[in-house]
């Protein structure tokens, strides 16, 4: 016997559908999340309820540093070439410790930032790896840019 709008009861087990509900209700019952029952967020360390990931902003500092270790790489690389014909030896031996100072500073600046970034827990780590990895680069050309001088002058010298 079908049910009436005034008192439709569901049928057992599962939900008739909308006509199983009294008049006014159209479809199944709402309830929050539309999970049958709501559970409260699962409480994190000392009864704190967990963070959202959120950026992690070191890892993004770190590669903020790296990219400027890059461009100033490239921006260097334009003075160094106007500096070759006009200026001496000895001037472009300055400039040189001038841009290998700034660079190196960047690197470990832009390294230091990334592995804070990378040790930083429940946090995005892909730009604290990138970062890491661009600075590590940039330390090393610039220890190489340091070195190479030594090296070559006592091999000539």
């Amino acid at each position: 016997m079908p049910p009436t709008p005034g008192n439709a009861q569901p049928t057992q087990g599962h939900a008739a559908g909308p006509q199983a509900y009294p008049q006014g209700q159209q479809g199944y019952p709402q309830q929050g999340s539309g999970h049958p029952q709501s559970y409260p967020p699962a409480a994190g360390p000392a009864g704190r309820a967990p963070a959202a990931r959120s950026r992690n902003v070191p890892g993004l500092v770190s590669l903020i540093l790296g990219a400027a270790t890059m461009l100033w790489a490239f921006v260097f690389l334009f003075i160094q070439a106007g500096a070759i014909a006009d200026a001496t030896p000895s001037a472009l031996g300055a400039l040189a410790a001038v841009n290998l100072t700034i660079q190196g500073l960047l690197s470990v600046a832009g390294l230091v930032f990334g592995v804070i970034g990378l040790v930083v827990r429940d946090r995005p780590r892909a730009f604290a790896g990138i970062g890491t990895g661009i600075a590590i680069a940039g330390l090393v050309g610039a220890v190489v840019g340091l070195l190479f001088p030594l090296v070559i002058g006592l091999a000539y010298g």
